[in-house]
C-alpha cells in the first residue's frame, strides 16, 4: 500500500476530500486513511465507527457543473469499473485491518459554489450528499 501523492489529486478534489473528512468526523466516524493505493486501485477515504469500516468514494463538483445536473449528480461518475476497483482495494485493506467491522461502500458528493469571478469557493461546501451503502461487492459489466 502507498499513499497517493498530493499533486495527483486536483485542488477541487482535495478540497472535497477535506470537506468529506470533516463531515464524517462530525457524524462520529474515525478516519482510518486517505488516498490509499493498492496496486492500481485507490481508496479516497477509509473511516470507521463501532459497527462499520466504510470505504468512501468522494466526488466533488461545482454547483454550476452541467454534468452534476444533466447526468444525475456526481454519483453517476462512480461506474461499475470504479466500484469494482474500490472493492478490490478494500479487500487488500481488510487483509491487514485488525478491527472487526462490517464493510460498507459509500459515496459522498461534495458541491462547491463559484464566486462572481468564476473561482471555486472551497472553504465550505454548498452541499454534501452522503449516500451510505451506495454499492455492494463486485458487479459485472454486461
Amino acid at each position: 500500500m502507498r499513499k497517493l501523492a498530493d499533486r495527483q489529486i486536483g485542488t477541487l478534489g482535495k478540497a472535497g476530500e477535506e470537506a468529506a473528512c470533516r463531515y464524517l468526523e462530525s457524524k462520529g466516524f474515525t478516519i482510518e486513511g486517505r488516498n490509499l493505493v493498492y496496486g492500481k486501485h485507490e481508496l479516497d477515504i477509509v473511516c470507521s465507527d463501532s459497527r462499520w469500516v466504510v470505504f468512501c468514494e468522494v466526488k466533488t463538483r461545482t454547483s454550476a457543473d452541467k454534468r452534476a445536473s444533466r447526468f444525475g449528480g456526481a454519483i453517476s461518475s462512480v461506474t461499475i469499473e470504479k466500484q469494482n476497483n474500490t472493492v478490490a482495494a478494500a479487500r487488500e485493506f481488510l487483509k491487514t485491518y485488525s478491527k472487526r467491522r462490517f464493510p460498507r461502500f459509500d459515496v459522498i458528493e461534495v458541491y462547491f459554489k463559484k464566486d462572481e469571478s468564476g473561482k471555486v469557493e472551497s472553504g465550505n461546501p454548498e452541499r454534501i450528499n452522503h449516500i451510505p451503502g451506495a454499492f455492494r461487492g463486485t458487479r459485472k459489466r454486461y
